[in-house]
């Protein structure tokens, strides 16, 4: 009977010799026919980690031994390998150089059978954690956060996203404002009850609180209030923009600031949604110049969405703005529930729609409760504000909408 020729295959995996051995038939009566890593490539954020699987056809040892850029199980620069099934990539905290690693998986039992995958890891997200961070030693991974969302937002660069963790961000607690929000960076709260924007200092009335300086720039999931006064007038206004493709999204204010919560001044293609600003209940008489929203002067294309607007003199305050749309929102218990104030520029089709307009709104906006009248048109246009609900059925001149300058509301 002939004896088969023993064959032997070296692979160096970092620092480490490995020496495989088999028969002439590729291993036995069962040889390793192949080694296939899933996925064969994916991006991942440093600090995180991501699951890894392997599987061995054929052979009758199915263990693998793993690299990372060739170090078995890796190290603190290129991310490690936690080994459990499947295996586990952490990235490191930091950059490494170059960007991509190799993920490596060597059959045990016959080392000639290799797979690998490329991380490309990346540095897009910013995390704050009022509790554990800290912006002297902060690189700003998930592991490495920040105390401040000032400091965030002051090492980010356009196209990262700032994410806050829960807790109150306070001028007491290091932050300053007003939080200028510049280039692409979106400034995301993780949860919009308890991730809180607080101002404290009594002396800087007026102060505006977040301000999207820049394009595209994003600001979620948030509740803003003062210390706890009666009224908020340490804010002058909540969230302002003078910027092209900004997105308000899922901001909620309890209290009045000092002009108005929003203002969009100059602004293009701005979006605001599913915010709630509710000030019923405040010690508040009805300050007819106090205002949820103020779009205004060259402001164009806006669009307000699902929101919640009541206890304001004007829930809605416009004034020489050009094609907004109001789609969805409820504009309830306000004096007025929005006016279009002045007379507008005919050649720029400044008329904001609140339904079946030129703009493609839906409607569906709820108008009611507000004590003088829910949509007041002080302007020489024709305002469209149809398929909305108003506290007649159908809707009351002079008491659901109102004209006084001329131009005209079309309701039905």
């Amino acid at each position: 009977m002939r004896t088969g020729m023993l064959l032997c295959a070296v692979v160096c995996v970092g620092s480490c010799l490995i020496v495989g051995c088999g028969g002439d038939d590729g291993g036995g009566p069962n040889p390793v026919t192949g080694v296939d890593i899933t996925p064969d490539k994916a991006n991942l954020e440093i600090g995180h980690s991501t699951n890894i699987a392997a599987t061995v056809s054929g052979g009758d040892n199915k263990d693998l031994t793993w690299s990372v850029n060739g170090i078995v199980n890796g190290n603190a620069t290129y991310g490690t390998i936690t080994q459990n099934s499947p295996v586990t990539y952490n990235a490191p905290d930091a950059l490494p150089s170059p960007r991509t690693v190799v993920i490596g998986a060597v059959s045990v039992e016959d080392t000639s059978k290799v797979d690998t995958c490329r991380i490309a890891v990346q540095f897009t997200k910013l995390f704050v954690d009022s509790a554990t961070g800290n912006d002297d030693t902060a690189t700003g991974c998930i592991n490495i956060p920040y105390r401040t969302i000032t400091q965030a937002l002051g090492d980010a660069t356009s196209g990262m996203t700032v994410l806050v963790r829960p807790g109150t961000y306070s001028d007491a607690t290091g932050e300053s404002y007003p939080m200028r929000i510049y280039g692409e960076i979106s400034l995301i709260g993780e949860n919009w009850e308890t991730c809180i924007l607080q101002k404290e200092d009594p002396t800087s009335n007026g102060i505006v609180a977040i301000y999207l300086a820049g394009l595209n720039s994003t600001a979620r999931k948030f509740t803003l209030r003062d210390k706890g006064e009666a009224t908020f007038d340490r804010w002058g206004h909540a969230i302002s923009t003078g910027q092209t493709g900004g997105l308000i999204d899922s901001i909620k204010i309890y209290k009045h600031t000092r002009a108005s919560c929003f203002r969009i001044d100059g602004a293009q293609n701005t979006t605001i949604q599913n915010c709630v600003i509710n000030t019923e209940g405040d010690d508040w008489e009805g300050n007819p110049y106090g205002r949820g929203f103020e779009i205004v002067f060259s402001t164009r294309n806006t669009i307000v969405r699902n929101c919640r607007i009541s206890g304001f003199g004007e829930a809605l305050f416009f004034n020489y703005p050009t094609n907004t749309l109001v789609e969805g929102c409820d504009l309830i218990n306000n004096i007025y529930g929005a006016e279009l104030c002045c007379t507008n520029d005919e050649n720029s089709n400044p008329i904001p729609d609140f339904g079946g307009g030129a703009r493609g709104s839906t409607g569906g906006n709820n108008i009611w409760g507000n004590s003088e009248c829910g949509l007041i048109n002080k302007a020489d246009s024709t305002i469209y504000a149809r398929f909305n609900t108003w506290d007649n059925d159908p809707p009351v001149a002079g008491e659901d909408y109102c004209n006084t300058g001329g131009g005209n509301i079309i309701v039905e």
